[in-house]
């Protein structure tokens, strides 16, 4: 009900820096930084003997400096009373993975803007699509909007219609790559010129993925 930590492993001691005697003094919201007293509590009060939880923190080293922590807790029955088991696990790797992996996207975003360039990919076995944003712009179409593969081949002008039907065809059957400059119609009626790409994906002889992308060379 306190939050008092009664029993830290060494590795603990090792990762914080603190020594066992150390954190055996300490709460459980002096070690991690971003846990509320009040909701700790609650959270507690809420577990019966045997639940879990999931969560991330933050733990705070003797030096000052932080990590970051998945934490798992179980409600625990000792003597009649209850306790709780917090398994923590550094997730600093992984947290530094998603920053690089958010800053990737983004840079990627930019660039597509920069270059008026979309991207997309298709599933074969599932027959599912992927369009990235800058696509649905070149298609004239807001991002939440519904498009498959076969929406999207109607936009093309009905002269070069054939042409990147037949292409697409030939990249998911025979894995052909294609690259394409053809006329889109956009959903507001302005016709342009796209440079397309489509170049599947080969596992085990068979074609699982077609991925390309779609710039407006209009000028």
């Amino acid at each position: 009900e306190e939050g008092n930590i009664l029993d830290p492993n060494p590795q603990l001691a090792e990762k914080t820096g603190y020594t066992e005697a150390e954190l055996a003094e300490m709460k459980v919201w002096d070690l991690d930084r971003e846990i509320d007293p009040t909701t700790a509590i609650e959270m507690w009060e809420g577990m019966e003997v045997g639940d879990q939880e999931r969560l991330e923190g933050s733990y705070e080293r003797s030096d000052g400096s932080t990590f970051p922590v998945e934490i798992h807790v179980r409600c625990l029955d000792l003597d009649g009373e209850s306790h709780f088991l917090a398994i923590s696990r550094d997730i600093t790797d992984r947290k530094t993975r998603e920053r690089e992996l958010l800053y990737q996207n983004d840079l990627f975003r930019k660039a597509q803007e920069i270059a008026d360039v979309g991207a997309w990919s298709y599933d074969v076995e599932a027959d599912e699509g992927y369009l990235t944003e800058q696509g649905y712009a070149i298609h004239g179409l807001p991002p939440d909007s519904d498009i498959d593969p076969q929406t999207s081949l109607e936009h093309y002008h009905p002269d070069d219609r054939e042409t990147i039907e037949r292409a697409f065809e030939r990249a998911i059957e025979d894995g052909v790559s294609y690259d394409l400059e053809l006329r889109l119609v956009a959903a507001d009626g302005a016709e342009r010129w796209v440079r397309t790409r489509g170049d599947p994906l080969i596992e085990a002889g068979t074609v699982t993925r077609v991925r390309g992308t779609l710039q407006d060379i209009s000028g």
